[in-house]
Parts: C-alpha cells; structure tokens; sequence
C-alpha cells in the first residue's frame, strides 16, 4: 500500500465554497445555519474536487459507498474484539456519523489526494469522538492493517517502552492522524450533524394514536378481530411504532450509501423513510400512503407544501437504486401500483390530544421514544451486516 501522505501546501488542494444556493425549501422550518451549509445542490455535487481531478461522478458516488462500506466493515472488526470498545448498542450510530462526515469530506476534498481506505479509517476514528464512544486509534489501525495489509505485523504496548511499533503502523498512525487535521479543516471545525434516524425516531413516537379507526374512516369492521380497515388492510396493522423504528433503522444506513444526506434535510430523509417503511409493512401502494402522508408531514416539521421536496428526495433514492448505490432489496416489497388517496390519519388536532392525554397517564420510562437507537432496534440491524461490513437483505412485511 502506497503512503497516503497528506499534501503539504493546504492551498493545492482543490476546494469548493459551501453552499451559497440554499435547496428550496418553501415551506420548511427554517434550518438552523450549521445545517444549511451543508447541503448542495445538484450541480455541486457535479463538480466536487475529484471532478476536477478526473473522477467521473458515477465513480466517484461508488467510491464514497466502497469508503462507507470500509466503516462499516472496520466498525464490525472492532466491535468484535474483547472486551468489545464499543461497550453500548447505541454506538451504532458512529457508522451514521462516520457516512454523513465522508460525504461532506469529499464535497471539499479529492479522491486524488484522500483515498477511501484512508478516510474510512480516519472518519470512524473521527465519528467515534463525535458519538462519545471513542475508540482508541491503535485498534482501528490494527484492524486496519489487517484488513488492507494482510500479514503486516500488528502493535500492542508492552511493559518494555522502549520497544518501537511496527514501521507498518507507524506510518497508519502517522497518515491517520494527518488527515484527521485535514478532515477537520475540510469540515470547519463543525461537527454539528442532525441524524435522519433522531428526526424519525423523535416524529414516530406516539404514532399508534395516528390512525383513523373504520368508523371514522367510512370503513366498517373491527382491525383488531380480523376486518379490513379503511387503508384496506385485514387484520391488525402492521406498521406499529417499534416495526418502523427497525425497519427505518435498516433503511437509512443502506440510504446513507448515496450522498441524500447532503441534498436532503434529516426531516425530508426521515418522513421519506416512515413512507417507505409503512408503506411496506402495511402492503399499501406507496404512491397512496405518500398522498397520505402530507396529513402528518407537521410531525416531521414539515408542511403539505414540502412533499414536492419529498417526492423529489423518494426520485432520487431510487435514481441511486438503479445505480446500485442503494441494494434494491430493501426496495423489492415498495408496492408502486398507483391508487386513489385515501385518508387514514387523525386531524391534527386530535393526534395533539391523544398525545397530551398519553403523556398525562404515561409511566416515566415506558415510553420507546426514550429508548437509545439499538434498543429500539432489537436485534434488526446486525442482520444487515456481513462479515465485509456491506448491508445485505432487505424490508420485509409481518
């Protein structure tokens, strides 16, 4: 493996200003400026630095997911060790981080002069920090060795100190380091990063008291002994709070694969994921519960106008589906057939009061909103990780 030395004269690199043509956001809750420098247009993510240098943009999106798929494999090899670093479920969401920061990276700095190996093992290191779950830089390197230099020799401290590590490591430790100071002026400094998953997790919470009941909706049956409700769906629903929060989970790591995270706000990327969730575990049109979506886009601190901005973000995923960005699986249950729109959600003002009215008879600590990430996953996520670190298997109904 070549020396991935960082250049000296910062000023050689190819840069990009950031994002001085906010996306439209019409109707949106104003984000907060943190937020808005980090989300480009199309045509800046048409011309990043490794554009510059070369780089056609398909390759280079597939060269951000193999970087991406890198965490996640680096991620796995640590978290394996014993006694494990990452010692709580919610640590999972370092790979999140870590995905969210390489795309950023690579919006001001080359492939030419970064490449993926080199910052998927800087960046898990970088997001390890930010989650505070932070890793010690001698396992990743020592994993990194092993995966990129199979057979070079690894290092552990030893009570003799004046033993030197490996040149091997050395120079890991050396190159990983330097690009945490390039990646770390490369991001200014702002490692402020508004996850799609707390946008979902914190929108969902209470989302059983969403539903019309037949009766309501002009529909006639009982769901819970087995009728069809007024969403046509026999039986009991299936898209409760705890089966989206999973399958949501899944969803957005295999979506982080695609640069949506610097096109899209987290809340557009959340309602986006809920639709496609339920639409799948409720086996409806996606088309239809897209329409009815727009009756609770204000739980996503969105408005009905923003669903132009919706459907654009549901165009692009599966744009990037069809580049093999995305694993289509998770997509393969979407039922795309359209239907009329149909209503099968409370008016607003009565999903605040059943929330006011749960909140009032709530038992502290019972709520699965307070639930960290993982916990709410059960075991769902790990499911999706080989032993290479890529996503595999897909969304499937109850």
């Amino acid at each position: 493996m070549r020396d991935f030395a960082v250049p000296e004269n910062k000023a050689s690199i190819t840069t990009i200003p950031l994002a001085t043509t906010p996306v439209p956001r019409p109707a949106m809750c104003p984000l907060r400026p943190q937020e808005q420098q980090w989300l480009f247009t199309p045509d800046e993510l048409a011309h990043t630095p490794s554009r510059g240098d070369g780089f056609a943009l398909a390759d280079e999106l597939a060269r951000r997911k193999t970087a991406i798929d890198l965490v996640r494999s680096l991620w796995l090899r640590v978290n394996g060790t014993d006694p494990p670093p990452l010692k709580t479920a919610a640590a999972k969401g370092v790979i999140t981080v870590a995905a969210v920061l390489i795309h950023r990276f690579y919006m001001r700095r080359s492939l030419a002069d970064f490449p993926e190996e080199l910052i998927a093992t800087t960046m898990l290191f970088l997001a390890s920090k930010i989650e505070e779950e932070p890793l010690r830089v001698r396992h990743i390197i020592n994993h990194a060795l092993d995966k990129f230099e199979p057979g070079a020799p690894m290092w552990m401290p030893s009570p003799d100190q004046n033993v030197p590590a490996p040149l091997e490591y050395q120079r890991w430790e050396r190159d990983v380091l330097a690009a945490e100071e390039a990646a770390l002026e490369a991001l200014c400094f702002d490692m402020s990063i508004e996850q799609p998953w707390t946008a979902l997790r914190r929108a969902v919470r209470g989302m059983d008291r969403w539903w019309l009941d037949p009766l309501e909706a002009g529909g006639s049956g009982s769901v819970s002994g087995g009728g069809t409700d007024a969403a046509g769906v026999k039986g009991k629903a299936r898209a409760t709070e705890r089966n989206v929060l999973e399958g949501g989970w899944a969803l957005l790591n295999e979506t982080l694969n695609a640069p949506l995270a610097i096109l899209h706000p987290a809340p557009v990327l959340a309602l986006v994921t809920y639709v496609l969730v339920v639409s799948i575990l409720d086996r409806l049109p996606f088309p239809s519960e897209l329409t009815a979506a727009s009756d609770i886009a204000w739980k996503f601190d969105l408005n009905p106008s923003d669903m132009t901005a919706v459907r654009d973000c549901v165009d692009r995923i599966l744009g990037y589906a069809d580049q093999g960005l995305i694993d289509r699986t998770f997509l393969a249950n979407v039922v795309t057939a359209p239907d009329e729109p149909y209503r099968r959600y409370r008016p607003r003002e009565a999903i605040l009061a059943a929330d006011e009215a749960a909140a009032g008879s709530a038992t502290p600590g019972a709520s699965l909103g307070s639930r960290t990430p993982a916990s709410a996953l059960g075991t769902f996520a790990p499911r999706h990780l080989n032993g290479n670190g890529s996503v595999v298997g897909g969304l499937t109904p109850a």
